[in-house]
């Protein structure tokens, strides 16, 4: 599957930003006793059965796996590390809009349907929200899904359309993140191109679907990390210059549209830690900077645009939001990330130098 721009996954989000307290994480044990301000159609009653469904930003969402792994302080450097990085496309951009993420919960209260998705050649993949997936949690499936009637999904562009959507259904047995790609809400009811199922507790393994070309998740740049000032996790990006046959773990497979010998889906990217992030101006710049020192960047998917990560989208405080298919925007003026320094959608990181990254080895088998 082909994403036109750098997608980066996991997280959940319900509400506006600075206009609630950030809860706990999605992976708490008992996510039903938190309070939290629902996701614009009520509260609803946790899959324990009591207590006040999540709402709110959510801090972070994967528990463990790659993403949550930090870079130890001597890590081995790939021989071809320079080779590699050349392959890199700067500047760095921000996703903010266009080729966001909308990540939401939803609770009981909220319109349930029964999400069929469709490919865009009409190919059968599957309907993977039917499938019936365990967690440690227990057993369910995304289908029926409750979905917030004032829910947006990214538009996309003139060209191309991603539209991913995440939605965490708290009304279910157990905590899935049920992804749409394209979704789109077509005479009252939302369908999709395809989409995956993940395990929110877990380290973003698709349970079922597929949610990037590589399996490794998209993992986007949450309204609450900002809020907070730090992203505790690693960043992910696509690139057109993948391989399209070699691979690396963490990626289980490739759908590389690049030359053979190009960069390998799963690769970790490090900015050099001598580098002075502390020393720029931009506070998101400054929070991507040090991410990328402390916890690195994995190629996980394809793309036909340069190098970027992706952003929440969706805010609810947004007067301009027009649903389903106008998002709020965090960046507009007086938004969280406009009062961060991220002013408009695309907005390049010109001061992280790309030539000042370095490939990291694989994890021992």
């Amino acid at each position: 599957m082909q994403l036109r721009e750098l997608l980066v996954i996991g997280l959940l989000a319900s509400a506006g930003c600075g206009t609630v307290t950030p809860p706990d994480m999605a992976g708490e044990t008992d996510p039903g006793n938190h309070p939290g301000a629902g996701s614009g159609s009520g509260s609803g009653t946790g899959s324990n059965g009591g207590g006040t469904a999540p709402g709110g930003l959510v801090a972070t969402l994967f528990r463990g796996g790659p993403y949550r792994t930090p870079i130890p302080a001597s890590p081995a450097i790939d021989p071809q590390s320079a080779r590699f990085v050349a392959m890199l496309d700067g500047p760095l951009a921000a996703n903010t809009v266009e080729f966001g993420i909308t990540v939401r919960y939803s609770h009981a209260t909220d319109p349930a349907y029964r999400v069929a998705l469709t490919p865009p050649g009409g190919e059968d993949w599957g309907q993977p929200f039917d499938e019936r997936v365990t967690t440690a949690d227990g057993t369910d499936s995304c289908n029926p899904l409750h979905i917030p009637d004032d829910l947006s999904a990214p538009p996309g562009d003139d060209a191309w359309r991603d539209g991913w959507v995440y939605i965490l259904d708290t009304s279910k047995r157990v905590q899935l993140i049920c992804a749409i790609w394209q979704a789109s809400k077509l005479d009252g009811t939302w369908t999709g191109s395809y989409g995956g199922v993940l395990d929110a507790r877990g380290t973003g393994a698709n349970l079922a679907g597929a949610i990037s070309g590589s399996n490794i998740p998209h993992n986007p740049i949450l309204a609450s990390e900002i809020k907070a000032g730090a992203i505790e996790h690693a960043l992910s990006f696509a690139s057109a210059r993948n391989d399209p046959a070699v691979f690396r773990a963490p990626a289980t497979k490739t759908d590389g549209k690049g030359q053979p010998g190009q960069l390998q889906q799963g690769m970790r990217f490090q900015l050099d830690p001598g580098y002075d992030c502390g020393g720029l101006a931009n506070r998101v710049e400054r929070m991507v900077c040090i991410a990328l020192q402390r916890y690195g960047m994995y190629d996980n998917d394809s793309t036909t645009g340069g190098n970027g990560f992706v952003f929440e989208t969706d805010d609810l405080g947004d007067p301009g939001k027009a649903p389903p298919l106008r998002p709020g925007d965090y960046a507009r003026p007086g938004g969280l990330y406009a009062t961060s320094g991220l002013t408009y959608d695309y907005q390049t990181f010109p001061n992280i130098p790309l030539s000042r990254m370095r490939l990291l080895q694989p994890p021992s088998p």
